[in-house]
């Protein structure tokens, strides 16, 4: 499990333990994402709210630095963001919302308050962060791991109907000396 997993899975894990998060985040990138992603990464999201003014709205932030690399990405860059279907898509390419990639401290961030709240997203959600050369996508973990568990009891269904082939085929008596 990268060590950049550890602090937010500290605080918000869905019910889950650190052990249990990071063998289905494990699972899911070894069946789904594989040789078409360079990582993959579980972030919650992030609320920051000013203080001193009260009529701010809340900021949900992904904090993105080695995604951001993974992508090529460089801070203060211009980026647009998409979104498909809960996923959020953040490209150079000119097609989407424009969005820049802020920092702070040594952390690279994407600012996607509007984009996360539109999208029903709140403070402490799950988020699979994925990133190759000249891409990032932003998935919805709780819907990820809906999927993974779909795809697992398929193939424990396909596991159990060929056991039971080969159990039908070899009776008893075959084993007779």
């Amino acid at each position: 499990m990268p060590l950049s997993l550890a602090n937010p899975l500290r605080r918000h894990n869905g019910g889950l333990t650190k052990d249990e998060l990071a063998e289905k985040v494990g699972k899911l990138y070894a069946f789904f994402y594989q040789g078409l992603w360079d990582f993959c990464d579980v972030r919650t999201v992030t609320e920051n709210y000013v203080e001193k003014r009260k009529d701010w709205r809340k900021k949900l932030i992904i904090k993105m630095g080695y995604p951001c690399k993974v992508a090529g990405f460089k801070r203060g860059e211009k980026v647009y963001t998409r979104i498909i279907g809960r996923d959020i898509v953040i490209r150079k390419d000119w097609h989407g919302y424009p969005t820049r990639l802020e920092t702070t401290n040594k952390n690279t961030r994407v600012f996607l308050t509007p984009v996360l709240l539109a999208l029903g997203y709140d403070h402490g959600d799950l988020v699979i962060v994925l990133a190759k050369r000249g891409e990032i996508r932003v998935k919805d973990a709780e819907i990820e791991f809906k999927k993974l568990e779909m795809y697992l009891k398929k193939r424990r269904e396909k596991y159990v109907r060929e056991i039971d082939k080969i159990s039908d085929y070899i009776s008893e008596d075959s084993f007779d000396i």
